[in-house]
């Protein structure tokens, strides 16, 4: 890109550290016979490519040279935070600027507005130093004002407060077990009193069981089957309520006329067309989207499901470490990102998923509640952590089962998707 020369210079400030070791004073060498061949090459009278200052430099300074900087150049080959990143972040205030990470480093997972880089590919390293340069101002200073907000509010007070808050609300969690012996009995015989019954239930590893492609996670025959006659019930009123879209659940389960509840109640379907109970818009896709694209081209056999009104990551089919791994990195990247806004990550069964913090589980079962009163009996059968907020929204004193293992918010549990099949066959006898 020699369009950019006696354009662009690069100041390399290096601080002595550890100059008494031999590593270190052959990787000086190594920096300065380096520096010196490229502004041999390129460097002319009036130009000198790489400005390079080995030395401390006071703090006022420090700061100086970070604000004035139009790119930020950070790209360790490993590190575990890096500061340098945030503090040039920091001085940028209604400036501009722009830092280029490079992904190694810890501090990118907090800074998804930066431009990422991989530091071991060098020309890929170069086109992103030209495109950033090549954007234009109002572009890079909307980035650099959310990333200065999110550096400047989340402080170490901040992230040590929040541990500690966390420890404080450290409860006793209640022993889920089993659903045998005489709590089952129980259960049915709660059923068979009831005048008014309410059964809530997850489609994907509750109902059905989890297939590695989900788009082949259809009802089978006896499932349908026995939802219809469920249905058919008039003491009951069914719902399915999934994270689902609207449309997959139409196809698959519209024909048993049950209530049904998508995108974790986004959408809701109780006599025949769909409604949103809330006014949500779908405009931060824009922003979000990128950065799931971005890991599903690192992660293979990963994918990114749109729905209406949320984004999911979908890594069932990748390897098991690494896409754990993945999502792991990239829920305390978009947590960072989202901190102080209304919407949420959720991480669920080998997904992760952006969406309205408004809208979940919880709120879709209390609404569909308060339609059947007064109701005597209400089951809810789930089996991952968007199903923990529909337990909690149960009184303490109704039924709440979770399907699989794991620690739990409900009072009961089954093994699989087959055990809550075979539930719901003897509450449909009743």
């Amino acid at each position: 890109h020699a369009e950019w020369h006696e354009r662009v210079t690069l100041i390399q400030v290096a601080v002595p550290s550890r100059e008494q070791v031999m590593a270190y004073q052959n990787l000086k060498r190594q920096v300065e016979e380096l520096v010196g061949e490229i502004n041999g090459v390129y460097g002319t009278t009036t130009w000198t490519p790489v400005q390079y200052v080995h030395r401390n430099l006071p703090f006022p300074q420090i700061c100086a040279l970070l604000r004035r900087a139009d790119v930020a150049l950070v790209t360790p080959l490993r590190d575990g935070m890096n500061l340098v990143a945030k503090e040039y972040v920091a001085c940028q205030e209604n400036q501009p600027g722009a830092l280029i990470i490079g992904e190694f480093a810890g501090a990118s997972a907090e800074l998804g507005e930066a431009f990422f880089v991989n530091p071991y590919d060098v020309e890929g390293v170069a086109e992103r130093i030209h495109e950033v340069l090549s954007l234009p101002e109002d572009v890079l200073g909307e980035r650099m004002a959310t990333l200065h907000k999110r550096v400047c509010t989340h402080t170490v007070d901040r992230w040590a407060g929040k541990f500690l808050n966390t420890l404080k609300g450290v409860q006793f969690v209640p022993r889920t077990r089993p659903l045998t012996g005489l709590d089952r009995q129980r259960l049915l015989s709660a059923a068979a009193h009831a005048d008014r019954r309410v059964l809530l239930i997850d489609y994907d590893g509750t109902l059905a069981p989890f297939v590695p492609l989900r788009h082949r996670a259809t009802p089978s025959p006896e499932v349908l089957a026995l939802l219809h006659r469920l249905q058919q019930n008039s003491r009951n009123m069914l719902a399915v309520v999934s994270s689902r879209d609207r449309l997959t659940l139409q196809r698959w389960l519209g024909a048993c006329g049950c209530i049904l509840a998508a995108e974790h109640g986004a959408w809701f379907n109780m006599d025949g067309s769909w409604v949103l109970l809330h006014e949500l818009s779908d405009d931060w896709k824009g922003t979000i989207r990128p950065i799931l694209e971005r890991v599903v081209e690192q992660t293979p056999g990963s994918l990114l499901e749109e729905k209406d009104y949320s984004l999911v990551w979908h890594y069932r089919m990748t390897d098991p470490e690494f896409g754990l791994w993945q999502a792991r990195e990239l829920c305390s990247q978009l947590q960072g990102m989202l901190a102080g806004s209304e919407l949420q990550v959720q991480s669920g069964n080998k997904g992760v998923e952006v969406k309205w913090s408004k809208i979940h589980k919880g709120m879709a079962a209390s609404h569909i509640i308060e339609r059947a009163q007064p109701a005597d009996f209400i089951l809810a059968l789930g089996d991952d952590h968007t199903d923990e907020d529909m337990f909690a929204a149960i009184p303490a004193d109704q039924w709440t089962v979770k399907v699989g293992m794991g620690i739990s918010s409900a009072r009961f549990s089954l093994p699989n998707s087959a055990d809550v099949q075979q539930l719901l066959q003897e509450l449909a006898e009743i």
